[in-house]
C-alpha cells in the first residue's frame, strides 16, 4: 500500500494513529514502524530500517535477532520511503523472507500489510518507478 502526499499532508499522523490503534487493541507486537533515517524513525516512534531489518549484519547472532524482531509481526509501515533506495528495499525483502522463513516468491516475508509512506516524486530518480 502506498500513502503519499506533499510535506505536511498528514502521512506521519496517519502512521501514529495506526500505532495508537494497535496499542489500544493490545496488538502492538504485530506492528513494526521504520524509516530510513533516525530522525524520521524517531518522529513515528519507530526504528531505522537498517537496525530493524539487520541490513548491515549477516552472522548467526543477527539471524536470531532478526527472527525475534519479526516473530508474530503482520504489518510493516515504512515512512519517508522516498529516501530508501532499490538495494535497501531488496535487502529488506530478502531479510524478511529469511526472518519469517518464507518462500522465495513471498514479498517482504509474507507480511499481511506493508505500507510505504512518503513523497512519490523522489522515487522516480531512485528506482525508475511511478
Amino acid at each position: 500500500m502506498y500513502l503519499g502526499g506533499r510535506g505536511g499532508t498528514g502521512k506521519s499522523t496517519v502512521i501514529k494513529a495506526v500505532h495508537v490503534l494497535h496499542k489500544e487493541l493490545g496488538i502492538q507486537h504485530a506492528l513494526r514502524l521504520t524509516a530510513f533515517t533516525g530522525t524520521a524513525a524517531s518522529a513515528i516512534d519507530g526504528s531505522t530500517i537498517s537496525s530493524l531489518a539487520e541490513l548491515r549484519n549477516s552472522n548467526s547472532t543477527s539471524l536470531k535477532s532478526l527472527e525475534t524482531k519479526w516473530e508474530n509481526v503482520d504489518t510493516l509501515i515504512a515512512d519517508e520511503t522516498s529516501m530508501i533506495g532499490c538495494r535497501t528495499l531488496k535487502k529488506l525483502n530478502q531479510n524478511l523472507n529469511v526472518a519469517r522463513h518464507s518462500i522465495s516468491t513471498d514479498t517482504f516475508g509474507g507480511l499481511d500489510t506493508v505500507v510505504f509512506a512518503g513523497k512519490s516524486y523522489i522515487l522516480t530518480n531512485k528506482c525508475g518507478i511511478m
